[in-house]
């Protein structure tokens, strides 16, 4: 790219956001966020209900943009080359409870899921025979003999 090129684009991305400051209404239609409607944001942050009852004209997805990047939303964890390494030498080996405690941001369920998007399976659980059968009708038990 020739230097003329990347000051025309230069020039052209400070009126674009000189047009907007001067008419309040971003790229796509949508008004920009004012100081009144971040401070909304920051101090009814959990509950997304009251912010739509004082922001009516802002979406849910809207909200929740904001609230991420005003840094007070939670961000979603994701996994690294790293953390997948370390999960796949836990795996086979560690209880349910170990996963959770090396993984504290994830849940258990978020765990099986990303166990199961990398191909691993957990071994299966091996029960103890007790001796003792189970009749079709569940009223009675029925000794093994053997």
């Amino acid at each position: 790219m020739h230097l003329a090129e990347l000051t025309k684009y230069a020039v052209q991305g400070q009126r674009h956001s000189q047009r907007m400051q001067r008419t309040g209404i971003g790229n796509g239609g949508w008004p920009l966020w004012t100081e009144a409607e971040t401070e909304i944001c920051r101090s009814l942050y959990p509950d997304y209900k009251a912010m739509r009852k004082a922001l009516p004209h802002r979406t849910q997805a809207a909200l929740a943009t904001r609230c991420q990047t005003l840094d007070i939303a939670k961000r979603r964890r994701i996994w690294t080359a790293r953390s997948d390494a370390l999960f796949r030498r836990l795996d086979r080996t560690a209880s349910a409870s170990e996963l959770c405690a090396a993984f504290p941001d994830h849940s258990l369920k978020k765990l099986c899921c990303r166990g199961s998007a990398l191909g691993l399976s957990r071994p299966k659980v091996r029960y103890k025979p007790t001796g003792l059968l189970y009749s079709t009708n569940f009223d009675r038990i029925v000794r093994d003999e053997t």
